[in-house]
């Protein structure tokens, strides 16, 4: 799974780390990356942690897209073979 740095991200489907994120609905910026599925998040309350992204098949994270519309969307983030699929 390849969430670049600077990528704003919420909870994902695979959440299980209580309020570490400042609770439901809080965003964080992808701070690092690692090979194998683990990304760092430095939470807007100040939290900075690991996070799997792929690792295990789990996904504690979704990416949080604001698009130009002014309209929220969240999108799951995939590895697909050799892409990243954001749906």
């Amino acid at each position: 799974m390849e969430v670049l740095p600077g990528v704003r991200v919420v909870r994902g489907p695979d959440w299980h780390w209580g309020d570490q994120d400042g609770g439901e609905g809080c965003v964080g910026t992808v701070a690092d990356r690692e090979v194998g599925g683990k990304v760092t998040v430095q939470w807007d309350n100040g939290t900075r942690a690991k996070y799997r992204c792929g690792e295990e098949g789990k996904y504690d994270l979704r990416v949080l897209d604001t698009g130009s519309t002014g309209t929220t969307q969240w999108m799951f983030v995939r590895n697909v073979g050799n892409l990243v699929v954001l749906t």
